[in-house]
Parts: structure tokens; sequence; C-alpha cells
């Protein structure tokens, strides 16, 4: 081979090093911005941290009226620490991924007059897959910033002095719709139902819950007209499914097998609120007694 076609294939090479360099150098850049992103994470977990803060404050003064909160906040306080923890490796991951970009950089660099085909094609293949991963990372980070958003949702209807352990005679109907409407709102899993009649079931906002919500409804669903449209409407929902039970006597709500409510109908309305496990484990039977004595509807 002549020593122009030498120098030609030198000067192939060397382009060919040009053009890797400008790639990392664009990988570098990419990996500049991931890093201001990081920095504006770091922002937003210092100011939710700052709120839960505040709202744990809020907490411990309303302790004194609802003491089993204490327990719950806690709860919530270990998994911010959890969700803490997990960005933060996650972050460190991302820097090691940035270390490694730079590291081939410098071999690159180092290497520009001896580079193989097959040396280009294996770094150039290790950059994608590279930034592959800082976009998996990125994911997760988003992923965590969101179980943070629901954390902070939590502590924030904790701090609501509707919940605990509530027991309470003389309760209207008002008060029992606007209580098991809030339950329904908030649930996120699963519901358990139990009213007098399908247009009491109606005005609890059940159309308002999650469509990943699975509710279980039992009550009494009559021939007229009015009930029978309520009840097409609901089985055109397919979260929801409805059983007929005549009783008429009690209100029940099981939500996501944390809170129940269960309302006793007579002179007067007795109604019983709690979110301890134990109590809705010893209630469970008494609760799930209308829909298995429910009929199904053809």
């Amino acid at each position: 081979m002549s020593v122009d076609e030498l120098k030609n294939k030198l000067a192939q090479k060397e382009q060919e090093i040009a053009e890797i360099t400008t790639t990392f150098k664009e990988v570098k850049n990419s990996i500049e911005g991931l890093k201001q992103q990081l920095a504006s994470k770091d922002n937003l977990i210092t100011t939710l941290q700052s709120n839960i803060t505040a709202k744990n404050d809020q907490v411990t003064t309303i302790s004194g009226m609802v003491k089993t909160k204490d327990d719950f906040i806690a709860t919530i306080n270990h998994s911010l620490q959890m969700k803490d923890e997990q960005i933060f490796s996650l972050k460190n991951t991302v820097e090691a991924k940035e270390n490694e970009i730079l590291l081939l950089m410098q071999k690159v660099d180092k290497s520009k007059g001896m580079v193989s085909n097959t040396f280009l094609e294996e770094k150039s293949k290790r950059v994608k897959e590279l930034e592959n991963e800082i976009k998996l990372l990125n994911l997760d980070l988003k992923g965590a910033d969101d179980e943070v958003e629901k954390l902070k949702d939590k502590i924030n209807n904790a701090a609501s002095p509707a919940k605990g352990e509530i027991m309470m005679n003389s309760v209207s109907r008002d008060q029992i719709i606007n209580f098991l409407t809030d339950m329904v709102s908030r649930s996120v899993h699963n519901l358990v139902l139990t009213t007098p009649s399908i247009q009491d079931l109606a005005e609890l906002g059940l159309y308002d819950a999650r469509t990943s919500v699975n509710i279980k409804a039992s009550c009494s669903v009559e021939p007229s007209n009015d009930d029978q449209e309520l009840l097409q409407e609901f089985e055109a929902l397919d979260n929801i499914t409805i059983r007929n039970f005549g009783s008429k006597d009690r209100w029940i709500c099981l939500k996501d097998n944390e809170e129940m409510l269960i309302v006793s109908i007579g002179e007067t309305n007795g109604a019983y609120f709690s979110n301890d496990h134990n109590h809705i484990r010893f209630f469970n039977s008494l609760m799930q007694e209308s829909w298995l004595m429910a009929k199904r509807i053809k």
C-alpha cells in the first residue's frame, strides 16, 4: 500500500474520530441538561419536604383529637424517606453513567491515530446503551416524583379531623351522604357499599370515583322506571357491580380495606367509623353480609 493511500486512510479514520467526538460532545451536553433537571428535582424535593414538615406540625396539633393519626403519619414519613433514598440512588446512578461516558471520550482522544472500525462500533453501541439507561433512569425519577405527590396528598387527607374513630347517634341522612361521598372520592383500589336504595347510591358520587376502583354495591332496586334507569346507568360502568338487597336497614362503606363506616338505621341512625385494622377485621363479616345475601340482578 502506497504512502498516499495510507494518508487517505488515516484521513478517513481521523474524520470518523471527529464524528464520534462530536457525538460524544452532544451526549455530554445532553447529560448537562439532565444534571440541571436533577437540580430542579432536588429543589422540588426540598420544597415538598418543607411542606411535609409543615403538615407533620399540623398533624401533631390534631393528634390530641385523633390519636390514631400518629401511626399513620409515621408510616407516611417512612415512605417519603424511602422515596428520598430512591431518588438519591437514581441521581448517583446517572452520575456514574455520565462518568462512564467521559471515560469513553478520553479513550477515544488518546487513540485517534490507531482506532479500528470494531472499536468505534463498540463505543457507539455503548453510548446508545448509556443513553437508553439514562432515559430509563429519568422515567424512574418521574415515578418517584409521582409517588411523592401521592404521599403529599395522603398527608393532606391525614390532616383532616374527619378521620379517626368516630361513634355517633342521631346521624342525619345528609351527614351520612356527605361522609360516604368523601370516602368514595378518596378510594384507590376497592369499595364495598350498602345503601337502603339505589336512589341513595346515586348520591354518593360514584361517577367521579377513579375508574381503577372496583365497586361492589348492594341496595334495594325496585321495578320502577326510575330505579331501572339508574341501574342501566350503573351497569354501563365497567368498575361497578350492583346486587339487589331489600333490607333497607343499613349504610356500609369499606374503603380499600383501610376505612369503614357502619350505620344502623332505626328510630335514630347510629354510626361507627374507624380506620383501625383490628376493628375492620372484626366487623368484616358484617360489612360483607349484605353483599353475600343480596341477589344477582339478571
